[in-house]
């Protein structure tokens, strides 16, 4: 017994360990690949920053004037830009200003030994990143170095899930939203419903006979050039109105989210999703096409049907499993 616990509490501390390594690497990483442009005309606090950073492995690049800063700003790409309020041959706020032109995902920290209420909101307005009072503590500095570092790597990690996102967003195959997408439009609908009173209808669909379809290898030329999964997604957006939502849920089954439809409205759509894929049974059929698609439905309403979106899903299952057999 003793063992397992040693075993569980080494276990924890390793999996704690590799997690703040993971953390540390990829902080470091960042810092490495993330420039740092000093300009100030005073030398020594120049300097003290520039100490301060490399100690924290982050490479900075020095300047003593104002237009050379901005010229290095337009030659090279800096995450981080600190400047001097007051700065030979510029005006620190208008290298923020022209900074944030340049690249508006540079953060600017503002130095300045004449602090004025004015000038702090000024810089905040124009996009400043921190704004800091001379003399200022080294710490102060390291502190805020690493927070705006720690934010670049959020920012860079939300981009990619958001780019992610947009990939996943459709179905390759058909067209219509993936199945992951269609739970945030459900529950963005719920949502909506639930705010303004109304209902939101969910239509699930199994098209039977459509793996077989595909696998005969249909002539495209009888579906009017297009793949039989296209064919089908085609077939059910004609079915449905501009402000309704199409998925596919899982291979052959496809769910309709319809907002502002009761039991009525699913129903409908139920009816000419029916009549559009016998209509394409028929025209298979005289093209000399075998298999026949037969469409299966299951439907719910929110909220009278079911209270919750959880609730919705289940009885359109439900429903749709009770109609299968």
């Amino acid at each position: 017994m003793e063992d397992r616990k040693k075993n569980a509490a080494s276990s924890s501390e390793s999996a704690t360990s590799r997690l703040e390594l993971s953390k540390e690497t990829i902080i470091d990483f960042e810092k490495r690949n993330t420039k740092v442009l000093i300009a100030d005309d005073d030398d020594t606090i120049r300097s003290l920053i520039d100490e301060i950073l490399k100690t924290e492995h982050v490479p900075t690049t020095v300047c003593s004037s104002g237009v050379e800063a901005l010229d290095l700003i337009k030659r090279e790409d800096f995450g981080i830009i600190i400047t001097d309020i007051k700065i030979r041959d510029f005006d620190g706020m208008g290298l923020l200003k022209a900074a944030k032109v340049i690249n508006p995902n540079s953060d600017v920290i503002i130095i300045t030994g004449y602090p004025t209420v004015e000038t702090a909101v000024t810089a905040m307005r124009f996009g400043a990143a921190e704004y800091f009072t001379k003399p200022f503590g080294v710490e102060q500095l390291r502190k805020s170095v690493n927070r705006l570092i720690e934010k670049r790597i959020l920012e860079r990690k939300l981009k990619v899930e958001k780019h992610q996102m947009e990939i996943q967003r459709f179905d390759e195959e058909t067209g219509l939203f993936t199945n992951r997408y269609f739970h945030l439009l459900l529950s963005h609908e719920i949502t909506r419903s639930g705010r303004f009173n109304h209902t939101c209808g969910l239509l699930l669909t199994q098209i039977g006979g459509l793996k077989s379809l595909q696998e005969s290898e249909v002539d495209t030329a009888v579906l009017n050039g297009d793949s039989v999964m296209k064919s089908v997604s085609r077939l059910l957006r004609s079915c449905c109105r501009q402000i309704d939502f199409i998925s596919r849920y899982s291979y052959d089954e496809f769910a309709f989210v319809l907002p502002e439809s009761g039991d009525i409205g699913v129903e409908a759509v139920a009816g000419r999703v029916r009549g559009r894929v016998d209509s394409l049974n028929g025209q298979l059929a005289g093209k000399g096409a075998q298999p026949r698609l037969t469409p299966i439905f299951g439907g719910a309403t929110y909220p009278q049907g079911a209270s919750t979106k959880e609730l919705l899903l289940s009885r359109a299952n439900q429903n749709l499993l009770k109609n299968r057999s």
